[in-house]
């Protein structure tokens, strides 16, 4: 975990799926990780607690997982809630940083809250909704990559609880985040210079 909070860092917040990925050092490089998960978060946290994760720290992007909050349980969040939390978590971070492209990674599916998938692909179309809607913010869609091609979650990159990642899991993960990330700081340094030359 690099506790280094300088200008080219990448925030990554969220949920625990964050805070168990301990090889996200050398998984995310030559990007420089700032680990900032805890276990149990939903979006109500995240939501509540957005200000002490976020405004401590200095950073290039940030990037958001949350995995909890839907799961199939009569207390999950509604779609509303989903995405009004998460657009509240973004403005602070907008704020705080408001150059910085916020990254909002899509909920995952997985085999023990497979039977909520519709209910979270809801939420991810909310979550999809508010990186469209709000200037430096964006979505990814990792969805597709964890299920088979029947459409069931792919269990050779869980752990045995079927929720978390394993190490295959977590690898297949930073190869889309820095993908995308590749995509959205080439992009925002564009704008930037076009802006800086005005």
């Amino acid at each position: 975990q690099s506790q280094d909070a300088s200008a080219d860092s990448i925030l990554f917040i969220g949920s625990s799926s964050i805070r168990r990925w301990t090889s996200i050092a050398e998984d995310m490089a030559p990007y420089k990780p700032i680990r900032r998960g805890y276990g149990g978060a939903k979006y109500s946290a995240a939501a509540v607690f957005a200000e002490r994760i976020i405004t401590p720290h200095d950073y290039r992007a940030i990037v958001m997982f949350v995995g909890n909050g839907v799961v199939g349980k009569s207390s999950d969040l509604s779609p509303d809630e989903v995405e009004a939390l998460t657009r509240h978590i973004v403005g602070v971070a907008r704020r705080h940083r408001p150059q910085a492209p916020f990254l909002i990674i899509e909920i995952t599916p997985t085999e023990k809250r497979f039977s909520a998938w519709s209910k979270i692909r809801d939420a991810n179309a909310r979550l999809r909704e508010v990186a469209l809607t709000t200037p430096m913010t964006y979505f990814l869609p990792t969805a597709s990559h964890y299920l088979t091609p029947e459409g069931s979650p792919r269990s050779e990159l869980f752990v045995d609880d079927r929720v978390h990642l394993n190490r295959d899991g977590y690898q297949l993960g930073s190869h889309l985040i820095k993908h995308r990330l590749d995509e959205v700081l080439a992009v925002t340094s564009v704008m930037t210079q076009s802006e800086n030359l005005k």
